[in-house]
């Protein structure tokens, strides 16, 4: 689980169908953040994620790495803000 409160957005750089890719930011230079299936919603074997897609995700850093969890695709229809957001009220 993510410890941030914060909410990312990006697109997706690199997804392979072995259930992992990476995320390009739309914040910072912090370069592409792996994502891993099991950060996504949905039953196993259902997880995917397609190159170019826009996306919503939160990060977490273990053992100094930096992973993308809580991934969502955002559809074309929402309003989608740049950078990042806070889900704090």
């Amino acid at each position: 689980m993510s410890d941030s409160e914060t909410i990312f957005t990006g697109t997706v750089a690199f997804w392979s169908d072995k259930g992992f890719g990476f995320i390009e930011p739309r914040f910072g230079d912090l370069g592409d953040i792996y994502v891993h299936a099991s950060a996504l919603p949905g039953k196993p074997g259902r997880k995917n994620l397609t190159k170019g897609a826009e996306v919503e995700f939160e990060i977490d850093v273990r053992d100094g790495k930096i992973f993308a969890t809580n991934v969502r695709i955002v559809e074309k229809n929402e309003t989608q803000p740049r950078g990042a957001r806070s889900n704090a009220a």
